[in-house]
């Protein structure tokens, strides 16, 4: 059941995430240099595939270091401390990167994340977004949202239908309960990734038609030469 939510909770921190006046698009494009596809699209060397690896190894110790025994009191410095590693490790990958390479992963990412990068205040700056349009861009991001929610609710209401064993320490009878629980997540997995994923196609679509002729021919091109991955 964990399993199945997480699926939900990445899809509405994706769109949550955002409008963040500090979120830069080739920050955006770490979340993907580390995959097989988009290393091959840029044409990375030995030597930064290797960097890559190395630096974002030391993030995850460093990440798992600094948020243990997280509590409220101490919540601000840890995330300052979080921060702090992520543009060390942003610096160097970003660093290693040459030009062409640097530019290309804009394109990617802005490929990958669709019009919903429309939002990226970079983006927003280039394409002179005014305040209506953002608006409206965002209004189709909440639709999702509350879409992706609603699902995300009625799949958990249906999960706690299935009848729990009455004695939890009789191990069959919650062995039994633990494989119809997974059964169900999966039967819903099969049906509800296509329908997250046509809820997003759907609300990207919407949220380009905000865009002037102008803004939009801006944009085509900032997307750069279409990428097929394999």
């Amino acid at each position: 059941m964990k399993r199945f939510l997480l699926i939900f909770a990445a899809i509405l921190l994706s769109l949550s995430a955002f409008g963040r006046e500090n979120l830069k698009v080739e920050q955006l494009g770490l979340a993907y240099i580390t995959t097989e596809t988009v290393q091959a699209e840029l044409k990375l060397t030995a030597t930064q595939k290797n960097l890559v690896k190395t630096e974002f190894g030391s993030y995850l110790r460093q990440a798992q270091k600094i948020l243990t025994d997280l509590t409220k009191e101490n919540e601000s410095q840890r995330k300052s401390e979080l921060r702090r590693v992520q543009d060390g490790v942003s610096a160097k990958v970003l660093g290693s990167l040459t030009p062409a390479q640097r530019l290309r992963l804009r394109q990617l990412v802005l490929q990958i994340k669709g019009s919903w990068a429309l939002l990226i205040p970079e983006v927003k700056s280039a394409l002179k977004l005014t305040p209506a349009q953002e608006k409206r861009i965002r209004t189709c991001q909440q639709e999702v949202f509350n879409k992706v929610a609603e699902l995300e609710k009625q799949r958990q209401q249906q999960l706690s239908l299935i009848p729990r064993p009455s004695n939890r320490k009789d191990e069959a009878a919650v062995a039994a309960y633990k494989k119809k629980v997974e059964d169900q997540v999966a039967a819903f997995r099969r049906v509800d990734l296509p329908t997250i994923s046509k809820y997003e196609m759907d609300g990207k679509a919407k949220a380009l038609e905000v865009l002037t002729e102008t803004q939009r021919k801006a944009w085509v091109q900032m997307l750069g030469p279409k990428w097929n991955p394999k």
